[in-house]
């Protein structure tokens, strides 16, 4: 479980104008039978000179996912060979958590799906396999020329988010995608809005299970340059959403609002 979270906006200040994409990650790492803790690893890949990916879900060896990408992908095709990887996982899964319980293989299912059967047996073994659910799912952001994109690829879908210029992956998805609405994150904000939008989001979805508190915070240009917030930064960042969220119910407003109050009943 994580949270993995991508906005665009505009790239005032980097090395190259235009659109640019600020992403975040925490560092909880997962483990049945370890429990859960933060761990000092990036949970991002740099896929092509102009594209990142992270991951969320229960898969031991994520790098399998990426591992036959060149290097001079271009963003479509990336979103269709990592779509093929994340298939091929699944079948893999379901071999290795079905398929061997039942001491069959992938030419026996395509011999039973042939004939009519009504065994109780075999429709038990096609409803694991029907509602086998693999749960893995990959935040691709990265361009097109001077475009950025964003999109989530999993078993079902290719979901390209471009449109609504931001996107998040991981069990705090809700809590992240929920504060960019609220906040009306566009592409065309500023770089400073973006990129406290995200931190935002962030912070946000810590309160879901298994997110954890260390963020790692990153903005990408057009150009491929990577620029990392430091420390020091992420705590300036804490101490703006800190105040922010202490500005509403610490308002000297609200004692207007108490010392203004009209009775309406005796």
């Amino acid at each position: 479980m994580t949270t993995c979270i991508a906005a665009i906006g505009l790239s005032e200040g980097l090395d190259s104008e235009g659109e640019a994409i600020v992403f975040a990650t925490d560092r909880m790492v997962s483990r049945s039978y370890l429990g859960q803790f933060e761990h000092n690893i990036e949970k991002y890949r740099k896929i092509t000179p102009t594209a990142v990916a992270m991951v969320s879900g229960n898969l031991n060896n994520f790098q399998r996912l990426f591992d036959n990408l060149n290097n001079d992908y271009s963003y479509d095709t990336l979103q269709n060979k990592i779509y093929q990887n994340i298939i091929n996982e699944r079948d893999a899964n379901i071999e290795k958590n079905i398929f061997s319980r039942f001491k069959i293989d992938h030419q026996s299912i395509n011999t039973i799906l042939m004939k009519d059967h009504h065994n109780e047996f075999v429709t038990e073994m096609l409803n694991e396999i029907k509602d086998f659910d693999f749960s893995v799912s990959v935040l691709l952001a990265g361009f097109k020329g001077a475009s950025a994109h964003i999109s989530v690829i999993n078993e079902k879908f290719i979901g390209e988010r471009r449109d609504i210029s931001f996107s998040a992956i991981g069990s705090g998805t809700t809590q992240a995608i929920n504060t960019l609405y609220f906040q009306k994150h566009s592409k065309t904000d500023n770089m400073r809005t973006t990129l406290y939008n995200v931190y935002k989001a962030k912070r946000n979805s810590e309160v879901a299970v298994g997110v954890g508190k260390e963020t790692d915070l990153f903005i990408m240009s057009s150009s491929g340059s990577l620029y990392k917030i430091d420390e020091n930064n992420i705590k300036k960042l804490a101490q703006i959403y800190n105040k922010e969220m202490k500005y509403g119910k610490e308002s000297k407003y609200l004692d207007n609002v108490i010392n203004s109050l009209t009775k309406i009943n005796d």
